[in-house]
Order: structure tokens, then sequence, then C-alpha cells
């Protein structure tokens, strides 16, 4: 309603009262459902499809909703009854879009939320079917470190004011208080620039494409990269930091499984191309040149 308002504000028409601009909605949703309703995709030549899935609120009741990403078409929402968001409910519910639509999915994206990795699961009997979107992760990093460098700056402004004071008493109690604010204008600075390194290291082990170079990454690498701005967050000097490497140790499991995914859908065009060039060193040129300009 909040978007419909502003585009209302700014159109040469009268105001809309919220009433009027709900009526709006309201007819939207009746005609979203009477076509969701009626879409079947048993004749539509379509990829694998992974889909995405999320809940919102709406007058404080969760409508689940489910997207396919590439075409950004809303295949389906369900309003449970019960307010239920369990994988007990997200199952039936992509059970219905797999038989009543005829949509073949290969496996879906979204939060951290508990029931989604069971709920795919359960639908398509396989592991590993659901990744975890890396952007909550990139978004709470660099929230992280904001307050790291807000503390710095704290800390800062502790020790200027402990040097004042020492230049006004020159006692020894002034002087060891300085000497306290500057250790911990330090120790906190030199966590925020360690921490902020770590979340670049973390950033570049969500990498598809490595721009520089052209080279398509693998498992193996970003892996590597990711346990290791892990582990170096756990040995810095705040508690929130060591929490967010248990947390991002918790999560990998699922947070690089899209380029397990990339690899499978990779090795029939590697196979083609090889087919067509037969020459290794210019598969690779060629290869890394278009990753390049896709990224």
């Amino acid at each position: 309603i909040r978007p419909l308002e502003e585009i209302l504000a700014e159109a040469p028409v009268e105001g809309r009262s919220a009433s009027t601009i709900w009526r709006f909605v309201n007819e939207a949703g009746a005609q979203a459902r009477q076509i969701l309703e009626q879409v079947d995709y048993a004749e539509v030549s379509l990829p694998l499809i992974t889909v995405d899935i999320d809940e919102t609120y709406f007058d404080g009741r969760p409508i689940l909703f489910i997207v396919e990403p590439i075409s950004l078409a809303i295949c389906g929402f369900y309003v449970p009854a019960d307010n239920d968001r369990s994988s007990e409910t997200w199952a039936p519910f992509l059970l219905i879009l797999q038989e009543d639509q005829h949509l073949d999915i290969f496996g879906g994206v979204g939060d951290a939320a508990k029931p989604y990795p069971g709920t795919f699961q359960a639908v398509l009997e396989q592991e590993n079917r659901f990744q975890e979107d890396i952007f909550h992760q990139q978004r709470d990093l660099q929230t992280l470190r904001r307050k790291l460098e807000n503390s710095t700056y704290r800390a800062f402004g502790a020790e200027y004011k402990a040097a004042s004071q020492w230049q006004k008493e020159e006692t020894a109690e002034a002087q060891e208080k300085l000497r306290q604010a500057q250790a911990e204008s330090l120790r906190q600075a030199e966590v925020h620039d360690a921490f902020a390194e770590y979340c670049s290291w973390v950033t570049d082990a969500f990498e598809i494409v490595d721009l520089r170079s052209g080279e398509i990454r693998d498992r193996e690498i970003n892996e590597w990269l990711l346990d290791e701005a892990i582990v170096a967050m756990s040995r810095l000097d705040n508690p929130d930091v060591v929490k967010m490497s248990q947390r991002l140790d918790n999560h990998k499991e699922r947070l690089l499984l899209y380029l397990d995914w990339l690899e499978m859908q990779l090795s029939p065009l590697q196979a083609e191309l090889h087919t067509y060039l037969d020459d290794p060193e210019l598969e690779k040129a060629v290869l890394r040149a278009v990753a390049r300009r896709w990224r």
C-alpha cells in the first residue's frame, strides 16, 4: 500500500484514501488468484526449475509465496488458515504446484528459515536441494562491520577525552586512564580492520566468476576460502564476531550448494564446446571470456 500511496501522490490526480487503495489491492489480488489457479506448465518447455520460497505477513497472517526466479513469475501462494509455517504446510503446497501446475521443481532457494531444507527433502525425496541465499549473510556481515566501526569511533573519543584530562592534571590516575583508553581504541581498531578484511573473503567465497581471470569458481576453492574466513573470525577478540563465525560455520553446507548445481549444468556445455572447437586452450579462453562478460 505504501508504494501505491507514493505513486498516487505524484500522479496528477486527487489524493486517494487508504480505503480506496485497499480496494485496488483487493481487486488485483482477486484477479491474481484467478490467473494463478489456471496456470499449467505441462506444455511449456522450461529448464530445470529452482524456485524461490519465502513468506510475508499481512494483517498478522503469513502468506507463503513461490516464485520462479528466471521469469519472476509467481507460481503460487497460500495463506495457512492456522498460521502454520512449518514444513508440514510448505511441503503439501509445493506438491500441489508440482501436480496441478506440472511444475518440475529441481530445487529451491530461500532464507535460513528452519522448515525449508526439510520441505524440499520431503517433496523431492533428495538431499542437497535447498540453497540458503547469501544476501542475508552479507547484509548481516556489513551490519556487524558498521557496529564495530562505531564502537571504534567511540573508543577513539574516549581516548581523546582521557588525553585531554591527562594534559590538565598530569596525575598517575589520569595517565593510567589514558593508557587503558589507548589500548582499548587500538584493540577495537584492530578488530574492525581484521573483520572488514575477513568480510571481503566471505564475499569472494560467494563469487561464481573471478572477474580478473574469468575463471569459473568451484565448490572446493570457495569452501576453502569461506573456511579460512570462519577460522580467522573465530580468533578475533569480540563475542559478536565469534558468534558470526559460528553462524557461518553452521550454515556453510547450504550456502555454496549453487556451485554444485552450476557444475552440473556446465558439464554438457563444456562437452559441446569441446566437440565444436577441439582445442583445450581455446575452449578455456572462450569459456572464461563468456564467463567474465556474464559477470
